[in-house]
């Protein structure tokens, strides 16, 4: 009886070294997943490569959208999200520092992949409509506005297209800019 208890130990203890042994190799690091190819809108083909890499806004983006991002998994993205709904958007990538599992190195590796507000001068439709306050109409409003007239010199701007007023504008702001972080 004691054999058989000693075996199964020591079968045990085997497993789960070689267990953890082959969870620690799973784990890609940033650049590993570039090496690897994999596809996200924050890298690609020409990430590295001295193409510049579209950036993703913390404050709409998707659990899947986030995890296309070089270190970021899935429990990180659902941080993101998670912190985002309890305390709103993101005044800057800094404030990622205060989700759970995301500490300085983490965070100095992201910062080119990530922003805090979408640039309205390259925003499409679907960006725009995921911020707070913005419908699919008034997205196309946006967008129908910066056809027409060229890029926005500010994110003030927004006030001379219909359906916002300055209740509106003072909500969006918060989720975009004109130009990069």
């Amino acid at each position: 009886m004691k054999k058989g208890i000693i075996v199964s130990m020591a079968i045990l203890i085997v497993m789960l070294a070689l267990g953890s042994m082959a969870y620690g190799q799973s784990s890609t690091s940033p650049s590993q997943g570039m090496q690897q190819g994999t596809s996200g809108s924050a890298q690609g083909a020409g990430a590295g490569m001295g193409q510049p890499i579209e950036k993703i806004s913390v404050n709409t983006a998707t659990a899947q959208e986030l995890q296309s991002v070089p270190g970021i998994d899935q429990t990180l993205a659902q941080n993101i999200l998670d912190y985002r709904m309890a305390n709103g958007a993101f005044s800057s990538i800094d404030d990622l520092s205060k989700v759970q599992g995301m500490d300085k190195q983490k965070l100095d590796s992201l910062r080119k992949y990530l922003e805090a507000k979408l640039d309205l001068n390259v925003a499409t439709a679907d960006q725009l409509r995921r911020v707070p306050g913005v419908s699919r109409s008034l997205a196309q409003n946006i967008i129908q506005y910066r056809e027409a007239n060229g890029p926005f010199a500010s994110v003030d701007n927004l006030n001379r297209i219909r359906g916002i007023d300055n209740y509106k504008l003072d909500l969006i702001k918060k989720y975009v800019q004109v130009g990069g972080s």
